[in-house]
């Protein structure tokens, strides 16, 4: 997907750049839109297209990604935004942020493996690898300090192996167990699980792996939004 973003980036800055005279801003947005539409792979959907907050600059919002168009349609940048006004304040993370709760709300809770907090005052999702070594070192030290915290832990599952591959079928067999978070328990300590399928979430779940552009496990997306890209203590995460 970087790779994508920076060949998108060249790209635009050859293609755009060499139309003139600028239009006028008025025209900018249908303006974009049709270019992007001939950069972007079949089927990008472009959610939006408006103002960035910072002068000049158009904010699209396209296949789960964040970039900003000049408001005459000619250049295109791939990069974060950042606020000088507030000292890392960054706009861009901020609507990631955002996009990426959109995302997780429209998923079917039920598909969740979730470790409950008794007193829940917080919660997070995880992507999770149950052969990651750093996934295992997650949920059987940090996990238990995370609920005692109030902070329920929802699991959703990204076999990095993919589809067919030992690890998927383990994490089918979990999911499909008759107590699955025991059986995620299990896993994580190295014991075998028994084989087991049905009708399971994992495909979904890989799906929203691509949409949100994630790379590695384990990924944590806190409450806010914020990505936190592998593992961290349970004080740092929710001091």
């Amino acid at each position: 997907m970087i790779r994508f973003f920076i060949v998108l980036f060249s790209l635009t800055m050859n293609s755009l750049a060499a139309e003139t005279p600028s239009p006028p801003s008025s025209d900018a947005i249908p303006l974009i839109k049709k270019k992007l539409a001939a950069l972007l792979p079949p089927n990008t959907p472009i959610k939006s297209i408006g103002e960035s907050g910072a002068n000049g600059l158009y904010e699209i919002v396209a296949g789960g990604e964040v970039f900003y168009a000049t408001r005459d349609g000619r250049f295109l940048i791939v990069g974060d935004l950042l606020s000088l006004d507030r000292p890392s304040h960054n706009l861009t993370e901020i609507k990631k942020g955002k996009i990426r709760l959109q995302i997780l709300n429209q998923v079917q809770p039920k598909t969740f493996l979730t470790f409950k907090a008794q007193n829940e005052k917080h919660h997070l999702f995880v992507f999770t690898d149950v052969d990651c070594g750093f996934c295992r070192k997650l949920h059987n030290e940090e996990v238990p300090k995370l609920n005692k915290k109030g902070v329920t832990v929802h699991y959703l599952a990204f076999p990095r192996a993919g589809q067919g591959s030992e690890t998927y079928k383990t994490m089918v067999s979990i999911w499909c167990a008759n107590k699955p978070t025991d059986a995620m328990t299990s896993a994580k300590q190295g014991k075998p699980i028994p084989p087991k399928t049905c009708a399971h979430p994992i495909d979904q779940h890989l799906k929203l792996v691509q949409t949100l552009n994630l790379t590695g496990t384990p990924a944590i997306i806190l409450e806010d939004g914020r990505l936190i890209s592998g593992y961290q203590p349970a004080e740092q995460l929710y001091p």
